[in-house]
């Protein structure tokens, strides 16, 4: 799997069309009214992956509430560059151990995904994909995050979990497409960024 995997991650990426699929009106809106300089912040992600019982495994993390737009929301762990970070890649490895404690070392980077900007907060976010050959143990900082979620790649596959559900951010409520997994909601970048790395899934099969 890791080695299939990391070979299609070479290949030409889905981009704009995967992120397509999961973008709400007020995102297509906002893009086609970015603010002229555009100077967003850079910041990284992680998609992790190992296998549990044959079964193709990531790992999420639900944000804590509070008065920010992304607020109690479900997102792979990632953040903002830091002067000391020698790339995103660098980033996304710092960022998923201060959060979910996962040693930097035991991650094994395995290809990226299409950068993606999130309007809301100025970000313009490289997914990077990371593969574990253990089960991980997670301890949380409980500053960034509420809870950590194992999440099965396949339940993402079935038709069943896209939906399309309404949200409320700021007291202002819409619907977005999104992906239903055991009850959560995943929607925004992160979808988007899911339903590319689900694209990638598929072309192995082909």
């Amino acid at each position: 799997m890791k080695k299939k995997l990391r070979k299609a991650l070479m290949n030409a990426l889905p981009g704009q069309a995967a992120h397509q699929q999961m973008s709400s009106p007020e995102r297509r809106f906002q893009m086609q009214n970015l603010p002229d300089p555009f100077e967003p912040r850079k910041s990284s992600v992680l998609i992790l992956l190992y296998m549990q019982d044959l079964e193709l495994m990531t790992l999420m993390i639900q944000r804590p509430k509070y008065d920010g737009v992304h607020s109690g929301q479900i997102a792979f762990p990632g953040g903002k560059m830091e002067d000391t970070d020698s790339d995103l890649i660098a980033t996304a490895l710092r960022e998923t151990e201060e959060e979910i404690g996962i040693q930097a070392a035991d991650i094994e980077v395995i290809g990226q995904l299409t950068e993606l900007y999130i309007h809301p907060s100025n970000f313009l976010v490289q997914p990077v994909v990371g593969w574990l050959n253990t089960i991980p143990e997670t301890k949380a900082d409980p500053a960034e995050v509420e809870t950590v979620l194992t999440m099965p790649v396949f339940t993402f596959m079935q038709e069943a979990a896209r939906q399309e559900k309404e949200v409320e951010v700021r007291d202002f409520r819409f619907k977005v497409p999104c992906y239903v997994v055991s009850d959560h909601i995943i929607w925004g970048a992160t979808a988007m960024i899911m339903t590319e790395f689900l694209e990638v899934m598929k072309s192995m099969a082909e």
